[in-house]
């Protein structure tokens, strides 16, 4: 599955203490949306506009306005602020689904580039006019190993009147990662791409004389293969549905868990797994594990999956318990994306008032928080039910 790394550099304009540009990113329908947001001038102001402009935009694309109208309405409202006292922005919008095609537009801002197979290019782009004003859209698709590079005009103007009569602009960028990339030792990881960004601030530093002469932003958007794991966890509502569930584990292609003893009870007798379990006593902060052959984790199911929502805020670099929460909750940091196959028998041995009492929450409930926590962290989840 193809899985979208950001990785973003930004830096202030020279004495001030807030930049003015804003970028944001978030997951809207099952679509990855960067926005990128330059305010006119700098500090505070150009700080403010660039929020109000970007959090319009997302706004607009949160309630089912398409991209290109939402594009559209932004652009009447900045030919507005040319002349009325409104928040003018430039921006950038992306659109990427889950199989790589992308659409993106622009207005007054640098033209994005796409990298595939170690060349840079800026990308093509349609215009369209709305009264005096012009917006440009860009459309394609992201294999793995391609990027989309996103930047202000603090990158494009770099060395303006140091050398550069206009800046160094679209065209030498592209030229500056393809470069860049020929002598890389590695430009397929999060690490290399953000060594390789780095780079890019520091030659845009550079050609300013070394000042930070505007304020300054490139994302680069990263698609590469993504880590893939499956959690099982809960008996399914009919026992007709447990071969169903089991014949999805069993073809899953990535790291697998369970998470609940009846769950794999149902799965290692289906599947003919054998099955060991741990002669270290159970505690709370240490839920009992099992061996379970073909599987990667296994343990306890909801009380094991509150204790994880509890602890994935944190670095898994922090742990230090070696408990079966802690290892789920790294196994959780390292995917990308993460499928939960969630079975919904009513379990008797533990009713919900019994949760209530302990403060924790339901296997169904503890499922869909954790599927919400880990969305907020950048990665793809997916909750089947049987």
């Amino acid at each position: 599955m193809k899985f979208l790394d950001l990785i973003l550099k930004q830096t202030c304009k020279q004495g001030e203490e807030v930049c003015g540009d804003v970028f944001l990113s978030e997951r809207v329908r099952g679509a990855q949306i960067y926005i990128l947001c330059d305010g006119i001038g700098s500090g505070v102001y150009a700080n403010v506009s660039a929020i109000y402009s970007a959090n319009r935009l997302l706004e607009l694309i949160r309630s089912d306005v398409s991209l290109q109208d939402s594009c559209r309405i932004l652009t009447e409202s900045m030919h507005r602020a040319r002349t009325e006292d409104v928040p003018f922005a430039a921006f950038s919008v992306f659109r990427v689904l889950p199989d790589g095609n992308f659409v993106g537009y622009s207005y007054e801002a640098p033209r994005p580039l796409i990298i595939q197979e170690g060349r840079a290019r800026v990308m093509a782009a349609q215009q369209y006019q709305v009264g005096k004003e012009f917006f440009y859209e860009y459309a394609g698709i992201l294999f793995q190993g391609d990027q989309i590079i996103l930047y202000s005009d603090g990158v494009t103007q770099a060395g303006m009147g140091k050398g550069v009569r206009f800046g160094i602009g679209e065209e030498k960028i592209a030229e500056y990662f393809t470069a860049m990339l020929s002598v890389a030792e590695d430009r397929e990881s999060h690490q290399g791409w953000d060594d390789i960004m780095e780079d890019l601030m520091a030659y845009v530093q550079t050609l300013c004389g070394g000042e930070d002469e505007d304020d300054v932003t490139a994302a680069a958007i990263h698609c590469r293969e993504g880590k893939s794991m499956v959690i099982a966890t809960g008996p399914p509502s009919v026992k007709e549905k447990d071969e169903v569930m089991a014949k999805r584990f069993a073809a899953f292609q990535g790291t697998k868990a369970i998470c609940g003893s009846s769950t794999i009870d149902i799965l290692s007798g289906l599947l003919d797994l054998k099955v060991q379990k741990s002669t270290a006593p159970p505690s709370l902060l240490y839920p009992p594990e099992y061996e379970v052959e073909g599987v990667d984790f296994a343990s306890e199911g909801a009380i094991m999956l509150n204790q994880t929502l509890n602890l994935l805020p944190d670095d898994p670099a922090d742990f230090y318990l070696g408990s079966p929460v802690e290892l789920l909750c790294t196994y959780l940091h390292e995917h990308d994306c993460i499928t939960f196959l969630l079975g919904t028998a009513i379990n008797r041995s533990y009713p919900e008032m019994m949760f209530r009492q302990l403060g924790m929450h339901p296997r169904f409930a503890v499922v869909e928080l954790l599927a919400d926590e880990l969305e907020k962290m950048g990665k793809w989840v997916s909750i089947e039910r049987y």
